[in-house]
């Protein structure tokens, strides 16, 4: 199986997991706990794949105040991965279902 593919399938397969897992536990429904699952995982993904940014300079300010020494600065960059695509998916398809039980 292509490395790709694996990515994509175990991290859509966390994400309905926790979402069944919630709903379980909560009360709500499978489709309601995995739209918000689907949000946190996806920012979740977002900030931990990008570089840089305003958690950087905040960062290379307190250095720079206890250390004296100038940090260079570093600009924002965002890796997109699989994890991070198929997370979206996951966000937008929950979205859609959501839209659709609430609204049609």
């Amino acid at each position: 199986m292509n490395k790709k593919i694996l990515v994509a399938v175990v991290t859509i397969g966390l994400e309905v997991f926790v979402s069944l897992l919630i709903a379980m536990k909560s009360g709500m429904s499978f489709i309601e706990s995995a739209f918000f699952v689907g949000i946190f995982s996806t920012f979740s993904l977002y900030f931990l794949n990008s570089e840089g940014g305003l958690t950087t300079d905040i960062l290379d300010v307190n250095i720079q105040g206890s250390t004296g020494m100038k940090m260079k600065r570093q600009d924002f960059v965002f890796k997109r991965g699989i994890a991070f695509t198929s997370s979206l998916a996951f966000l937008i398809i929950m979205g859609i279902a959501v839209w659709i039980k609430f609204y049609l």
